[in-house]
């Protein structure tokens, strides 16, 4: 029945020391979201379940794995190192850069993976804690996230069952080097969840390398790629399957698997979903389902998509452009605003706008201060704050001509109803994909 369909998108997060989730969308959307997280250490656990007090945030004491049995958990000195397998010895000389907020270190693999202490205890699996009802919340998970050192693939695949009735992504901490004794690396992950339906859409962040030699300062190259997070999203057209005939859960995955792709910046993989939905029509949305913010933002932008004037580019190269793929006179070119802005669209504007980007995520992604406790604690962080969100303002309230067309160098509608919702940073990155595709016609246009 529709009325017992789950239409909060729900999180769950193994590794959750920290509380660190991947699923870390806007406020606008903490409503909306459930987070049911495990840490394998116990007295963790509890530290955190004290200081908890978000109702939609449950943090459950379970180590899971591939299934029931006796394991150690290697806790380590620094304790985001710690894992069910032992870190090996082989790249105990091994190091990379961290930098963090402010200022740089090397981070010696040997002594932050030290082992302080090995506790014994006991792994479950996915499958078998919800088969026994022993997860808060009954419904399935629909987004899976990750972080365990090593111990990812095992905890796949103690979860089959569950991730082949109601995951639509994951998200998974993944390693290229076997830092830890006999892990599985990336390339068993990725041909584990390919068979189970889901495409790697990407690596959400793969920027840690790290050296076999610790040079000086000045006899620095590249690193060896080491580890970093990757996503999986779930393919659109086995959300039927899913559904098992149910036209009201069918809507409902439809406009869960958009909003995750919007989040994570995939927006033609979330159009795909949100075209699924739409197909189906209003009637078979639950009306629980159009209480939720993600289901307000995702119809903003099918409305905004609706009224922009098509752009396609030519599908061959070296071939005329298509009819809609012209650039047009834009009617506000001839404006003050219009000839001010493109007077300092110079290389130092282009590097602004590089940096807004960066600002923009790297603002997204810090826990949410108010401004006037940072002023006191960190003054750097406010100032960044508040300069971020001046240029918002100005995206938001002045620059905010052509809301329709493509050919605009200012916002579109589109890019507005996802800043409205705070997602700034996937705001940014369609804007700059726009408006580097109309300078590129119209320098060829130009040729």
């Amino acid at each position: 029945m529709a009325e017992t369909i789950e239409t909060r998108l729900i999180s769950h997060h193994v590794g959750a020391r920290g509380f660190v989730v991947a699923m870390d969308a806007p406020k606008h959307f903490e409503n909306d979201i459930v987070h049911v997280t495990y840490e394998a250490d116990a007295a963790c656990a509890a530290a955190m379940q004290e200081k908890c007090d978000r109702p939609n945030y449950h943090i459950l004491p379970y180590a899971l794995g591939r299934g029931d049995g006796p394991a150690t958990l290697h806790v380590t000195a620094n304790p985001y190192g710690s894992s069910l397998y032992r870190p090996s010895a082989s790249y105990a000389n091994w190091y990379g850069e961290v930098y963090p907020p402010v200022g740089v270190y090397d981070a010696i693999f040997g002594a932050w993976a030290k082992v302080e202490r090995e506790t014994p205890i006991r792994t479950a699996s996915l499958d078998a804690l919800f088969a026994e009802g022993k997860i808060p919340v009954a419904a399935g998970p629909d987004f899976l996230s990750l972080d365990t050192q090593g111990s990812e693939a095992d905890i796949i695949e103690g979860a089959a069952r569950t991730i082949e009735g109601s995951v639509l992504a994951i998200a998974t901490e993944i390693e290229f080097h076997p830092i830890y004794d006999s892990q599985p690396l990336f390339s068993r992950i990725l041909d584990r969840l390919r068979p189970m339906g889901f495409h790697f859409a990407g690596f959400l962040h793969i920027a840690d390398e790290i050296s076999p030699r610790r040079a000086p300062v000045g006899q620095r190259g590249r690193g060896f790629l080491a580890f970093g997070d990757a996503l999986f999203l779930r393919r659109i057209e086995d959300l039927p399957r899913m559904a098992a005939g149910d036209d009201a859960k069918l809507c409902v995955l439809a406009f869960k698997a958009a909003f995750i792709g919007v989040v994570f910046g995939f927006i033609e993989y979330a159009l795909d979903a949100l075209d699924l939905a739409m197909k189906l029509g209003p009637a078979h949305a639950p009306p629980a389902l159009r209480e939720r913010a993600f289901f307000d933002m995702l119809e903003a932008l099918d409305k905004a998509r609706l009224r922009m004037q098509p752009l396609l580019l030519p599908t061959q190269p070296y071939t005329a452009p298509s009819p809609a793929a012209e650039i047009r006179e834009d009617p506000f070119a001839k404006s003050r605003i219009a000839r001010a802005w493109r007077r300092a669209r110079t290389a130092v504007m282009v590097e602004v706008r590089l940096l807004y980007d960066q600002l923009n995520r790297y603002i997204d992604s810090l826990p949410h201060r108010r401004i006037r406790h940072l002023i006191w604690q960190r003054p750097h962080e406010a100032l960044l704050r508040i300069a971020v969100y001046f240029m918002r303002f100005v995206h938001a309230k002045v620059i905010r001509i052509g809301e329709t067309s493509p050919y605009y160098g200012m916002s579109t509608a589109f890019e507005q109803v996802l800043h409205s919702y705070g997602l700034h940073w996937v705001a940014a990155t369609v804007r700059r994909r726009r408006l580097r595709a109309i300078r590129a016609l119209a320098e060829a246009g130009r040729a």
